[in-house]
């Protein structure tokens, strides 16, 4: 689901998106309006339950390649009346 999030996101904004035939830890490729080429990588995350505007992110840094340029979370949480709510975070690696 995130990446069809993503997906969406990127194409709304007229960027360029491919996506790798195999899938080796790169999710996509996005080509940015100035040319330059990005290897993402999608992972999602949770609001934290015990302490408000923390959240909890699923993938461990170790288990991202090296060569990858962004880590896009994608987190989904629902607001006081229920409504489902997404939040993108665009970290650079090194970032995260």
């Amino acid at each position: 689901m995130a990446e069809s999030y993503f997906g969406a996101k990127v194409e709304s904004k007229a960027w360029h998106l491919y996506h790798p035939s195999v899938d080796t830890g790169v999710d996509c490729i996005v080509e940015t309006p100035r040319g330059g080429m990005k290897k993402v990588q999608i992972t999602i995350g949770s609001p934290h339950k015990d302490t408000e505007g923390a959240f909890v992110i699923n993938k461990r840094i170790d288990k991202i390649r090296e060569d990858v340029d962004v880590v896009a979370v994608f987190i989904e949480h629902f607001d006081e009346s229920g409504t489902p709510r997404h939040i993108w975070f665009l970290l650079p690696k090194d970032v995260y």
